[in-house]
């Protein structure tokens, strides 16, 4: 128990200081089952015209290649932040053998990554889609992947996000009862982090440079999350029996 209540803690404090990027070590790689992978940011399609194009996409095409191979030809760019967290989820399940579930964007570069690799993996994938109305917040994104978590009958992912979001992911899916496992980001060293990537061609402003997203979005978006909207908590979820895991 107090253990659970230091960390907690720890997570408290880091998700206080967005303008110092950091979020304590969860648990070990080895304990996954899964990785969960939140998008950052995209170069094509502003946040108001997404879910209808990508509903007009996918009623075309026949197949998750077909869409990719669709939107390439309408020349979309995931950016370089969804780049270098497609190749660390590449990297991730390859290491551990464990599933990907991930926002599209992310899937999208993977895809563009390593096309043999995501074809003769594409059952151990799961693409999250945006809705065809409505903001997709972080929040969603998190229901949905808990919910491709249960159909999949896995429990205990690794948490893959940008270095200036994590705490709140793993806040967020703290508040869902997911337990996460996370590699520490250091205050000292996060720009070194091999995720610390910034695109200035993003149609989202807040995610075109580290001082705009931490030192404005996440300042006054991360009390707006614990007061108004409560979608985060800290205190971290008890871990899911061995036994009570469906398979």
């Amino acid at each position: 128990m107090l253990r659970r209540i230091w960390l907690g803690l720890k997570l408290f404090i880091c998700y206080l200081l967005p303008f110092l990027p950091c979020c304590p070590k969860i648990g070990e790689l080895i304990e996954a089952d899964d990785i969960l992978v939140q998008a950052f940011g995209r170069n094509l399609f502003d946040d108001e015209s997404l879910g209808k194009v990508i509903s007009r996409l996918l009623q075309r095409a026949k197949s998750l290649g077909e869409a990719f191979a669709l939107l390439t030809y309408e020349g979309f760019d995931p950016g370089k932040p969804n780049m270098a967290l497609a190749k660390k989820a590449i990297r991730l399940a390859k290491q551990f053998r464990i599933p990907i579930i991930a926002q599209w964007e992310v899937v999208f570069a993977i895809w563009q990554l390593d096309r043999r690799w995501f074809f003769d993996n594409q059952s151990q994938i799961d693409c999250i889609w945006p809705p065809e109305l409505g903001y997709f917040a972080t929040w969603h994104e998190k229901m949905d992947s808990k919910e491709a978590m249960r159909v999949k009958g896995v429990y205990h992912p690794i948490e893959l996000a940008h270095p200036v979001m994590l705490p709140r992911a793993v806040a967020i899916l703290w508040k869902l009862q997911v337990p996460v496992v996370v590699e520490p980001v250091r205050p000292w060293s996060f720009f070194r982090h091999e995720l610390f990537v910034f695109d200035k061609k993003t149609v989202q402003w807040w995610t075109g440079a580290f001082w705009r997203f931490s030192c404005l979005y996440e300042v006054l978006g991360r009390p707006h999350h614990i007061f108004i909207k409560r979608w985060v908590l800290f205190i971290p979820p008890l871990p899911i029996p061995v036994y009570a895991r469906a398979r």
